[in-house]
Parts: C-alpha cells; structure tokens; sequence
C-alpha cells in the first residue's frame, strides 16, 4: 500500500538536507578515504624488486589511490545513511529508511564498511597478529550477512513500485554471488570475478536506472537522501569501470 500525501509530505520535511547532515557526510567520507586509501606508493616495495614489477605495481596503487578519492564521497554517504539509521532507531524518529534510495544507501554504506574492514586486514597482516586478523575475517562475513539481510528486508518493505523489488533482488542475488564466492574460495586466492563484476557492475546499476526513470516518468516524490542513493549505484559502478577500463 502506498503512503498518504500528508506521510510524504512529513517525510520529506524531516528528510531535507542541512548542515549537520553535510557535516556527517564529510567526516564520513574523510573515514572511508583514511581507511580504505593504499599505503604510499614506494612504501611497500623492496629495494630489489625489479624496475618492471615496481612500475605495474605503482600504476595498480595510483589506480586505487584515484577509485578511493573518486568513490569516496559515494562510499561516506553510505555511511552517513547508517548513522541517521541507527540515530532515527534510536531516537524512535520515522521517516528514514522508508523510501528505497534509503535502502540503497545503507547497503552501500554496509558495503564500505566491508571494504573497510578489508583494508584493515590488509595493513594489519604484515604484523602477524592472528586474533586480530580473525577478529577482522569475522566482521568480514557478518557484513556481507547483515547486507544479505538488508536487501531481504528492503525487498519486502518496499512494496511499491514494482520495479525497486526487483532492483532489490537483483542485488540481492549480486552480493550473494560475492558471498558465496567468497565462501568457495579463500580470501586472496582467485575466484569467478568475471561473473562478478559482469553481475554488480552491470546489472544492479542498469536496474537502479531504470526504477528511477520509471519514477520520474510517473510523477513519483522522493526526497534528497532518495536521489542520493540512486546516483550511488551507477556512480560506483560507473568510476570503478572507467577506471579498470583506462587500467
């Protein structure tokens, strides 16, 4: 059943963006770059390595470096969702996530904090700390679950319009495809990132295009946070294969 105007119309009002949310939004996404940023470029290369390795190894670093600072504003909005989320339960406030670009925001946000914690694994495994880096694995696969249940969630709380359920499912079969290819095969070692990438760079940005054009073209009201999660999709999908393109 669709909302009332008067609901919308109160949503949309508590959803209007303001500096505090401006505020969060940059330190959230100062977060993101700070955690997920490679470490400089000549610091991880021995002094031996060969001038060809540590050529490939520089333009694979500067490309990274580049999809961070690119994606970094896409990635701290997703984070930014998560804390309004978690505020607005709290405080018992209605209102967000009620509309699905707020749904697309918070999993983008629960899949920062996935890309997050890889970073972390990464920095920390030279250190050898093996409870640590435990800890980190398990934060890990309790991320991909939580989006995994997100997306179940979002699927069946947005009832309309049609085509958003199936944008949600759609990416739900996406980060399950990541999520048992992750199972399948160990952190590191090589697994069907083909059928990946073709899956999440493609098809979930297409449908999240197409829901969104539907909506323009039916009149349909968001708010602000809405629009944001919609160009958050095709915006990370769009940077990371201009990228690995132009790599």
């Amino acid at each position: 059943m669709s909302q009332s105007p008067s609901n919308t119309n109160r949503e949309q009002a508590a959803n209007r963006l303001s500096i505090a949310h401006l505020l969060l939004w940059t330190a959230t996404t100062a977060l993101a770059v700070g955690t997920i940023m490679p470490d400089p470029i000549d610091a991880p290369f021995q002094s031996d390595m060969p001038a060809e390795v540590r050529a490939y190894l520089s333009r694979q670093q500067q490309q990274w470096r580049m999809a961070t600072v690119l994606t970094g504003p896409v990635l701290g909005a997703g984070l930014a969702a998560l804390v309004i989320a978690t505020w607005r339960r709290w405080r018992h406030q209605p209102g967000f996530p009620t509309q699905p670009g707020h749904w697309m925001l918070m999993i983008v946000g629960m899949c920062t904090v996935a890309a997050m914690d890889l970073a972390l694994v990464n920095r920390l495994s030279r250190f050898n700390s093996n409870l640590i880096l435990s800890s980190l694995v398990l934060i890990f696969w309790v991320t991909c679950l939580v989006t995994l249940i997100l997306l179940a969630v979002a699927y069946f709380r947005v009832s309309e319009p049609l085509p958003w359920k199936c944008v949600f499912a759609i990416a739900g079969v996406n980060v399950g495809l990541f999520f048992f290819g992750c199972c399948g095969f160990p952190l590191g070692e090589p697994f069907p990132f083909q059928l990946i990438t073709l899956a999440v760079f493609h098809a979930t940005p297409i449908s999240v295009v197409v829901a969104a054009v539907l909506d323009v073209l039916s009149g349909r009201a968001h708010d602000v946070f809405h629009w944001v999660g919609v160009v958050a999709v095709p915006a990370l999908a769009v940077i990371l294969s201009g990228l690995t393109f132009l790599g």
